[in-house]
C-alpha cells in the first residue's frame, strides 16, 4: 500500500509540473528537433542516410508513428512524452 501511495504522489507531482508548462512555446532544442525529425521520417527520409543523428532513432520512429496516427501537432508529442514518463514511473516503482 505505501508503494501505491508514493507512486500516485510521484505521478501527481509530475503531472502538476507538466500541466504548468504544457502551453509554453516550442522548445527548439529538444521538442522541435524530435518533431522535425519525426516529420522527416513520415515524409520518407531515413535517419543516418538523409539526416544526421547522434542518438539511436527509436524515439524518432515512435514520434513519427504517433504523428502519423493522430496528426502532426505539437500536442501529440507532448502527450506522448507524458504517457512515456508515467509508464516509466509505474514500471520502476
Amino acid at each position: 500500500m505505501p508503494h501505491k501511495i508514493s507512486l500516485l504522489l510521484a505521478c501527481l507531482v509530475f503531472l502538476s509540473f507538466q500541466l504548468h508548462l504544457f502551453n509554453i512555446g516550442l522548445e527548439l532544442r529538444d521538442e522541435g528537433f524530435l518533431t522535425y525529425n519525426a516529420i522527416r521520417i513520415n515524409n520518407g527520409d531515413v535517419p543516418y542516410r538523409d539526416f544526421f543523428l547522434t542518438t539511436t532513432p527509436g524515439t524518432f520512429y515512435l514520434q513519427a508513428l504517433f504523428t502519423r496516427l493522430f496528426g502532426n501537432y505539437l500536442l501529440i508529442g507532448r502527450l506522448f512524452y507524458i504517457i512515456v514518463v508515467l509508464g516509466i514511473l509505474t514500471l520502476t516503482h
